[in-house]
């Protein structure tokens, strides 16, 4: 079975046809991509080149149509060298395709017009045409990284600078016999049914190399696209965030500004609404005589007496939950969730001793020769108020009673502090006060009293202070001790006296000092708050055990008190004096 040559080469003009119509639609496409036009144009010139050979014998033009082919058939590869290019990136290589063209053109009319041999001037074609492919190949080799449509496009062109290296060993090798070369080293692929085969293979195998490498381009166009995207979008949300946390943040002191602080003030409220549980405490503050400070001084050292308050109240306020804000001019304001009146008192009046002791100067202040702070402090459950209004409107006027009271000093609405059933706090101006009506009548135990008495209120006094964790725990641990010591002495005094409960009484001893050391590793956790702490000490340690468990033990030992009075949360002398020491406040509202 043979192939009519001129059939196949109708076959061949189609099918390039169709080729290089699908190149000028990629072409038309995607006109901002450098190659696809090269590439239609290539192909539609060896599309030319065929149709040239095919009407060659009608027209009569016989050797020029073979020079013409030629010239035509290597233009189009040098078109499709250079669409790779430009499509890659690569600068193009003009004089070096100029120079095979011309190559091209005169070994054809030399094979043609000076000395007719076919076999020649085949073999001489098919060489440049090996020449291009792997020109092209190189190009593509370039390609970095190589993807999978560029290695299929360089196996493509591999396949044709193969079988034309092989044709142009087949044709320089041969004897010419007419217009049919016969015989050589490779007679096998003479045949010119074979060629047109081929060309209608390999550019098929190219076009659709050429196609892909388009769409991996626009894929990668598109995953560049995305991650451009997406670099967009986020720092959009970073400058978003910063715009908004810039829009909460007070430009001086970087503590929250009062639109922060408002809006934070009605969450929490509504919060406390929706759970009823907890309690929400607010503190005002307000920088002593900061209009006298500004007028000695200067502004910019104002400003820069803000900054340090403001950094003073990040030494004291750290609770993930709690916010420092700017409320305006000199005054700050602190929310604290979930914060009961003891603890609101202890971190008022940590920040007032950590304000003061900043030592900023402040020669014209009336209060003191440093920066100080007046507090007005508000600690509110659900029912009490109406609105996060009311609670602004409690610590400010809490604030105006810690300044008209002389300043430096906190002052704590004492109605609503009640009303919350919290705990006060002991400090050096409240703390345990023995009364003579609690004595026993027993000496040792009586001393034992007094001295749990004195380890109570150091303790109570550290923790309002908010020294370290390690003190108040050490403290903590002093009178833990201190308890078991008592109570083992005073089980072996009850037995001595014949006290007939003694075993029951021992088993509560028990599960008090249970109890202390529960304490004691929860506030060591953390767990526990200080009016917590502070009502355990004094109402079950204390108050519980002296006067109301050990009661029936006075009438067993000498010298039982008349009134049996406890001892009990007081001022102490120190309190009611107005030059005492770190002194919160003087008015009856205010808790010591």
């Amino acid at each position: 079975m043979t192939l009519d040559l001129r059939t196949l080469g109708f076959v061949a003009i189609l099918s390039i046809t169709l080729q290089t119509f699908a190149l000028a639609l990629q072409w038309r496409a995607n006109r901002d991509l450098s190659g696809p036009g090269w590439w239609a144009l290539g192909n539609a010139g060896i599309m030319g080149g065929l149709v040239s050979l095919y009407l060659m014998g009608p027209m009569h033009l016989g050797p020029v149509m073979f020079t013409v082919s030629g010239i035509v058939w290597t233009s189009s590869l040098a078109c499709l060298y250079q669409g790779v290019r430009r499509f890659l990136g690569q600068p193009t290589r003009q004089r070096l395709v100029v120079a095979l063209i011309l190559g091209v053109a005169v070994s054809t009319a030399l094979f043609t017009f000076v000395d007719n041999h076919v076999a020649y001037r085949r073999g001489t074609l098919a060489l440049f045409v090996t020449a291009f492919s792997l020109l092209i190949t190189l190009a593509l080799g370039r390609a970095s990284p190589p993807s999978r449509p560029t290695r299929a496009l360089m196996g493509a062109f591999v396949a044709t600078g193969a079988f034309f290296l092989l044709r142009s060993v087949a044709n320089f090798t041969s004897v010419t016999a007419g217009d049919a070369p016969t015989g050589g080293l490779l007679p096998w692929v003479l045949p010119q049914t074979v060629v047109v085969l081929a060309v209608i293979v390999l550019t098929t195998l190219w076009t659709y190399g050429l196609i892909l490498l388009v769409g991996q381009r626009r894929l990668e166009e598109q995953h560049e696209a995305k991650d451009a995207l997406k670099r967009t979008l986020g720092e959009l949300e970073i400058e978003r965030d910063h715009a908004q946390a810039t829009a909460r943040i007070d430009s001086l002191t970087q503590v929250a500004n009062r639109r922060a602080f408002d809006e934070a003030l009605r969450a929490e409220y509504y919060r406390l609404k929706r759970s009823g549980a907890h309690k929400l405490s607010l503190l005002l503050l307000d920088v002593d005589h900061f209009k006298r400070y500004n007028d000695l001084y200067g502004h910019p050292a104002g400003d820069a007496c803000l900054l340090q308050v403001a950094a003073g109240l990040r030494t004291v306020v750290k609770r993930a939950p709690d916010l420092i804000a700017r409320y305006g001019g000199e005054e700050f304001a602190v929310i604290l969730p979930d914060t009961d009146g003891a603890g609101t008192l202890a971190v008022a009046e940590r920040i007032r001793r950590a304000i003061e002791e900043l030592a900023i100067p402040h020669s014209a202040s009336a209060t003191a020769k440093v920066v100080t702070v007046s507090i007005g402090a508000v600690s509110i459950t659900a029912s009490r108020v109406s609105g996060p209004e009311s609670v602004l409107d409690l610590a400010d006027k809490a604030l105006y009673r810690a300044k008209s009271g002389g300043r430096n000093r906190v002052d704590f609405d004492h109605a609503v502090m009640a009303a919350t059933n919290s705990q006060l706090p002991a400090t050096g101006l409240a703390q345990l006060v023995w009364r003579e009506g609690a004595v026993s009548g027993n000496a040792t135990i009586d001393t034992q009293h007094k001295q749990l008495f004195a380890a109570a209120n150091e303790l109570l006094s550290a923790l309002v202070e908010g020294r370290s964790t390690e003190v108040c725990s050490a403290l903590l641990e002093v009178l833990r001790k201190g308890i078991e010591t008592h109570l083992s002495t005073e089980e072996a005094i009850l037995r001595d006296a014949g006290y007939p409960a003694t075993e029951v009484h021992a088993r509560g001893h028990e599960a008090l000092l249970a109890r202390v050391a529960e304490m004691a590793a929860e506030y060591a956790r953390d767990e526990v708050s200080i009016g917590e702490l502070f009502s355990f000490l004094a109402d079950e340690v204390v108050v519980q055990h002296l006067f109301v468990d050990d009661a029936d033990l006075f009438e067993h030992l000498a010298g039982t008190s008349a009134d049996g009075a406890p001892p009990h949360l007081t001022r102490s002398p120190a309190a009611d004096s107005k030059t005492s020491p770190g002194r919160r406040c003087e008015t009856p509202n205010c808790s010591p």
